[in-house]
């Protein structure tokens, strides 16, 4: 079997079919996906997860606990102004370009070409693919594939987020808040009869930066600090009227174990600190996004598995460390699999205008599954 080109011809064809969130169609691609694993004797269990919208599992039969390679479908819209069509395959200097060629159909085209090679060679190693919409924005896919899916069933999950081919074992979460500061309002020419609920945001403000520089001093072994910060305002009513109410946007970037009402006591603390709100104005929080971080340990059994896999495929050691963005990590160690993340591409080309993958990189990777999946490359 050549890899290479089974790869390419898989990235290719997915490229090809439009998976933007929203609104997704990933049932088009997850079709696909299931025509081609078909043909080389997969049993496909397809999940609808919404109309439109589905998962789609490809597995050898076996029973009991497996190895599953696992990345999502749904790609972010393909905006501005681009040097080939975003939803046609481009290859060019070695790079394959097109809307989510590294966010993440490079890491599935490799998935599934590995898939087909440790078949092909009678691989006894009992494993799983697990494609899945709806990443992007709300997770929905991955919750219903471990739904339908119990820890039991899985030994080890790897999940092909653009990694640059290092093992990375944990990710910050995303907390985001609306902070509304209540006032009362008045004319303007006579300010000192109401509450300005601007002057009240802007204590919140200095409060949140004073709980964001509290974080720096926060150890884990491989992530960054938590922090927050103030990323969007909201106030005013008329040029000539003192607001009686302001809105502030907080996104928060939690390690694991941190929930939205630490960071809200951390900037109330700090907000007192500062002297409070004035009288009359007082601050409501309310969570709009909640994803928690997820983390494997250095020392897990996993990062143990992944890092015995990686030295066997390229005779030298893996880099192990953080990804730095937010990922369905968190939702497999929620539920108890053991996961790690490895994959091609960057993520500095994730979500970009001319989005590519590196086919130097997707060969590392196929050649990383292959060997996960007990296949000889």
């Amino acid at each position: 079997m050549d890899g290479s080109a089974l790869y390419r011809q898989f990235l290719s064809d997915l490229i090809a079919i439009d998976t933007s969130n929203p609104p997704g169609n990933e049932y088009k691609a997850a079709d696909y996906i299931a025509g081609c694993m078909t043909r080389y004797g997969f049993k496909i269990d397809i999940q609808e997860v919404s109309p439109g919208r589905a998962n789609v599992v490809c597995s050898t039969g076996e029973k009991g606990p497996r190895i599953l390679l696992t990345g999502h479908l749904d790609v972010v819209p393909a905006e501005g102004e681009w040097i080939s069509q975003p939803f046609e395959a481009a290859e060019r200097e070695n790079r394959v370009y097109g809307r989510g060629a590294c966010d993440m159909k490079g890491g599935i085209a490799c998935m599934m070409a590995a898939a087909v090679c440790a078949a092909e060679n009678g691989s006894k190693v009992p494993f799983m693919l697990g494609f899945v919409a709806d990443e992007e924005i709300y997770g929905t896919g991955t919750r219903a594939l471990l739904k339908r899916y119990s820890p039991e069933e899985i030994r080890y999950a790897v999940i092909g987020e653009p990694t640059m081919n290092s093992i990375c074992i944990a990710h910050r979460g995303a907390i985001r808040f609306h902070a509304k500061v209540s006032g009362r309002s008045c004319h303007a020419g006579m300010p000192q009869n109401g509450v300005n609920a601007i002057g009240g945001a802007a204590a919140l403000i200095r409060a949140i930066e004073r709980a964001n520089m509290a974080y720096n001093s926060y150890k884990h072994e491989v992530l960054p600090p938590p922090s927050l910060c103030a990323t969007m305002i909201q106030g005013g009513l008329k040029d000539n009227v003192v607001p009686d109410e302001c809105v502030i946007t907080i996104d928060c970037r939690p390690c694991p174990g941190q929930r939205p009402a630490d960071f809200i006591r951390m900037i109330e603390a700090s907000l007192s600190e500062e002297g409070g709100l004035q009288e009359g104005s007082s601050v409501s929080f309310e969570t709009y996004i909640d994803v928690p971080a997820g983390a494997v340990s250095y020392n897990s059994e996993i990062v143990r598995w992944a890092s015995g896999c990686y030295a066997k495929a390229f005779h030298k050691g893996a880099s192990v460390e953080a990804f730095p963005a937010c990922c369905d990590l968190s939702q497999f160690t929620e539920s108890g699999v053991q996961a790690v993340l490895y994959g091609p591409g960057s993520l500095d080309q994730a979500h970009s205008v001319n989005e590519y993958v590196g086919l130097d990189q997707m060969e590392q990777a196929f050649k990383f599954y292959c060997t996960c999946l007990g296949a000889e490359v």
